[in-house]
């Protein structure tokens, strides 16, 4: 039997790193050890543990051999990363088919092989503006972006819109010379590689621009 779990900062409640184990409690002793087979994932566990916390390890899925374990773990960590999670994995699996965007006159955007995942990311949430439900962009395009890909998109634009937060807030701040990162900062309290926080946050700032240009035009 093999675990596929995933390890969380309990500051964040985020996932900072996937991987697949036969023995938990070995392995987790061993990311605790931070034996700089991983930099990135060390820098991350020591500061938790120099704040006075330890990472949560968090069981995703059982599976029956290694190589089902293999490819769990790819599909977990890609989800992961799709959702905008700061991951320290030293390998993030690519897609096998990916999309293009591109825009053609009055044809507007056109799903194309070959295009990166910030590009499917763009499309899905031009369908989203335009007031496509998840289950119908899903059915657009589900020959040439990952299902995984739309969720994604829908929580973080959904999760923005619930933030309470006013146009006429960032209109005054844009107004008194503010940055895109330091409006941000001031009214959703995270940085620039905040993670997902920092995405939503940003993916929120943007629709309120938006508004605010279509008001002034």
């Amino acid at each position: 039997m093999y675990i596929v779990y995933g390890l969380e900062d309990q500051r964040t409640h985020e996932i900072f790193y996937v991987g697949i184990t036969d023995d938990v409690q070995s392995r987790f002793a061993q990311h605790l050890r931070c034996d700089g087979s991983n930099r990135l994932k060390d820098v991350r566990v020591q500061g938790m543990i120099k704040a006075g916390y330890l990472p949560l390890a968090r069981t995703l899925q059982i599976v029956v051999d290694l190589e089902q374990a293999k490819r769990r773990e790819s599909y977990w960590i890609r989800h992961y990363y799709d959702a905008g999670a700061a991951l320290t994995n030293q390998v993030i699996p690519i897609i096998e088919e990916r999309v293009i965007v591109v825009r053609e006159g009055k044809e507007g955007r056109r799903l194309r092989p070959g295009m990166p995942l910030n590009d499917q990311r763009a499309y899905v949430n031009d369908l989203y503006s335009q007031g496509m439900s998840k289950e119908d962009v899903i059915r657009r395009v589900e020959k040439y972006i990952a299902s995984h890909v739309v969720n994604a998109v829908f929580r973080i634009r959904r999760a923005a819109k619930s933030d309470g937060v006013s146009i006429e807030q960032i209109r005054v701040l844009r107004e008194q010379g503010h940055t895109q990162d330091e409006v941000i900062l001031m009214v959703w309290h995270v940085r620039k590689g905040g993670g997902v926080r920092y995405l939503r946050a940003r993916e929120r700032y943007r629709e309120i621009v938006a508004q605010l240009t279509k008001r002034e035009a």
